[in-house]
């Protein structure tokens, strides 16, 4: 059987996918390693390279945000290895606002709020809008810029065409940090892959909408990924 592979975005962990543990109980969830020793543009390589070493393949992917980055970067590298894979909240490019890397470096709690207040949807609560700027704040701001950093870097507009299509596209329908439209540009590698919009969701759909993603997700994964 593949392995079922959640990879997380930048200032985030395993944890991201609390939600989904509990409907995909085979799923593996890891928190991707720091690497302080690795170069910045060598950071999505070396997360792919560790995850390949790592968990057992064939795998399928469910990847958010710079996780997209990594899953692609897999497909890429380890064809053979990849079953399918799932891009949730990413795009071809991640170009980072030049004004948001600077406030890491010069004002990082600032910017960490920004995140977390542009990372959910307006409509979402009060209690979840608390809990995820409480859990930015005590981010390893060193780690965030560095992973920002490497997301800023990410093009795969050169290969994209050349590996297996991602079978969906899931977005949050009020993303601010990954706009619809970004992540529509996959169209332009893969016209035939479809892009779900879920409503009332930002960046962070699945803990936003869980039952609406994990309902989603199920009828795109394999049944045998999704039994209990």
């Amino acid at each position: 059987m593949a392995s079922l592979l959640f990879i997380h975005g930048a200032c985030s962990t395993g944890d991201i996918w609390s939600r989904q543990r509990r409907h995909f109980p085979h799923g593996f969830f890891p928190t991707l390693p720091g690497f302080s020793g690795v170069a910045e543009d060598r950071l999505i390589s070396a997360w792919a390279n560790w995850l390949a070493d790592t968990y057992p393949h064939p795998w399928w992917i469910v990847a958010h945000s710079l996780g997209g980055a990594v899953a692609a970067t897999m497909v890429r590298r380890f064809p053979d290895r990849v079953a399918g894979w799932i891009a949730v909240g990413t795009a071809p490019l991640l170009t980072v606002n030049p004004s948001l890397m600077e406030s890491l470096t010069t004002a990082p709690r600032q910017a960490l709020t920004e995140i977390s207040q542009r990372s959910l949807a307006p409509t979402c609560s009060a209690a979840l809008r608390a809990a995820s700027r409480s859990q930015i704040l005590r981010y390893p701001i060193a780690l965030a810029r560095r992973q920002f950093a490497a997301a800023h870097q990410f093009d795969a507009s050169g290969w994209l065409s050349n590996i297996l299509p991602a079978k969906a596209v899931i977005v949050g329908r009020d993303d601010r940090m990954v706009p619809v439209a970004q992540s529509q540009r996959f169209a332009d590698f893969w016209p035939a892959t479809p892009v779900h919009q879920i409503a009332d969701a930002g960046h962070l759909v699945m803990i936003e909408r869980p039952n609406a993603f994990d309902t989603l997700l199920a009828t795109l994964l394999p049944d045998v990924l999704v039994r209990d």
